[in-house]
């Protein structure tokens, strides 16, 4: 029988069971759940020695003892028996991870009969023996056979266990430094996609998954709504689609925001997943306490032990990404500045008065990406608001509006002097929403010169669908403060230009 390579636990119980062939005077032997050698045998038999080596009954060892080793891989107890030359057997079945090993021992004599029963085998084959040294007188009965057989099957239980116990251990530590080393490249990535990328692929890898996926909420000042598939069932998840991303966020939920392990068929066929792609992981991507979304790995059977492990690293992918989310803030808020020193310069140049009202409003409207809104200049004479210039109001409306102060909500922003920002009309206000807006969020602005209201600017639906926040009321209010100072202007302007006419008329 040739024989197989020797893992490293193997080679390890090859100097115990040398110790143990020593001690005993026994042979010993290990083999694999096919029956084949691992290793090599300790204390060898003369007698199984010579019948493998001598004439034609040579093969009997294979298809008799080599049967029995591979039927008791696949028990629990131990197999004892006695071989066709008169030797007694015994044969211990162990486990090493997901292998089955059987170690082989005994290979003496219960008396003198089957002794001398062996000797006219060998020499009836035409082979010869050499009984020298242990071998030749070595009896032990059964009593005796069977504390042998409990102290090896104990000290191999205990090798093979901790053998088990080291390889994990160094797998966990294997893992987790690749882990450390993936969040170290993830510092390096910039763009959501790629982190995400780096992310799914690492705990694939390194977790014995399938296919894992990473999902966003996508709210507003957080991430964007998205999905990152990565893995050999990728297509499935892609079809699965809005009913995976729902139920998966939806379970998130329920679990209080916990890791939920879905083992059941059944759970996993409500995904809209097929039920062989169990078991499904969900771990939550936090940033503090705010969940941001889901990480899934499917066809993952994790340890309890495992979890530490990954928690930490879903728990750095986050951090990473909301550094990167951030950055592009910081990055955006740069670029706007640069946008509001840009309109400031062009609104001091503007000389006509509707021209700069229109250039106020438009630019209002594209910085905060509304739909709608509209800019109402005070009129002093009458004490109303009248609109100069609108975006999504009927003409007619546009033309014939007018407010007084303390009126509706733009009155109220004329008459307060304080902005105002609202992401639900009706529960903020007790207003029912018109039903020609899309959205019930708006923000209105007053216009000041010298601590004097001198018009409204009002904004609503922004293109996202999402509701107005107060960094954009601070990011508009930066050029709401320069537009003012640039209407007064004009208005002076105005009236300086009117007065000199007047005097012009005059002295004419």
């Amino acid at each position: 029988m040739d024989r197989t390579s020797l893992p490293e636990a193997c080679q390890g119980w090859q100097q115990i069971q040398d110790a143990l062939s020593r001690l005993t005077g026994l042979e010993f032997a290990l083999y694999n759940g096919e029956g084949m050698p691992v290793g090599m045998a300790s204390g060898e038999s003369p007698f199984c020695r010579s019948i493998r080596r001598g004439g034609t009954d040579g093969t009997f060892c294979e298809s008799r003892c080599g049967r029995r080793i591979r039927e008791a891989a696949g028990g629990e107890d131990v197999v004892s028996f006695k071989c066709d030359s008169g030797q007694n057997i015994f044969l211990i079945p162990v486990s090493q991870g997901d292998s089955r090993l059987v170690i082989s021992g005994g290979k003496t004599f219960s008396g003198r009969d089957d002794y001398k029963k062996a000797i006219r085998m060998i020499k009836a084959a035409g082979g010869k023996v050499s009984l020298t040294g242990r071998h030749r007188y070595r009896f032990i009965g059964k009593r005796r056979l069977a504390d042998v057989v409990e102290l090896v099957r104990n000290t191999a239980r205990q090798h093979f266990n901790l053998s088990l116990q080291k390889s994990a251990y160094q797998l966990r530590y294997s893992r987790q430094a690749a882990l450390l080393e993936s969040a170290g490249l993830l510092y390096g990535e910039h763009v959501l996609s790629d982190i995400a990328g780096t992310l799914l692929r690492s705990v694939v890898t390194l977790f014995d998954a399938d296919t894992a996926s990473l999902i966003f909420y996508g709210e507003e000042d957080a991430f964007p709504q998205a999905h990152y598939i990565a893995g050999e069932q990728a297509e499935a998840v892609r079809k699965a689609g809005e009913t995976l991303e729902k139920g998966v966020l939806a379970v998130l939920g329920d679990s209080g925001g916990e890791h939920v392990p879905v083992k059941q068929a059944g759970k996993v066929a409500a995904l809209g997943l097929p039920g062989e792609m169990a078991p499904i992981l969900i771990v939550p991507l936090r940033r503090s306490r705010h969940v941001l979304g889901a990480l899934c790995l499917y066809g993952a059977d994790l340890r309890v032990e495992d979890l530490p492990a990954l928690r930490t690293y879903v728990a750095q992918c986050a951090a990473v990404m909301e550094n990167q989310r951030l950055r592009v803030r910081l990055e955006d808020k740069v670029e706007k500045l640069r946008t509001l020193v840009g309109i400031g310069a062009r609104m001091n140049e503007l000389k006509d008065r509707g021209e700069l009202v229109n250039f106020i409003f438009e630019q209002s409207a594209e910085l905060l990406q509304a739909e709608r809104g509209s800019l109402m200049l005070l009129n002093h004479k009458t004490d109303e608001l009248i609109v100069e210039v609108s975006r999504g109001l009927s003409e007619e409306m546009g033309r014939n509006l007018r407010i007084k102060p303390g009126q509706g909500i733009a009155g109220r922003v004329a008459k307060d002097g304080a902005p105002m920002v609202v992401d639900d009309l009706e529960k903020t206000l007790a207003i029912s929403k018109r039903p020609d807006y899309r959205t019930k969020s708006f923000i209105s602005l007053p216009l000041k010169s010298e601590g004097r209201v001198i018009g409204v600017i009002n904004l609503s639906d922004k293109f996202s669908g999402n509701v107005f926040s107060h960094e954009d009321l601070e990011l508009i209010a930066g050029l709401i403060s320069q537009a003012s100072a640039a209407l007064e202007k004009a208005r002076l302007a105005l009236s300086l230009e009117e007065l000199k006419k007047a005097l012009e008329s005059r002295g004419t």
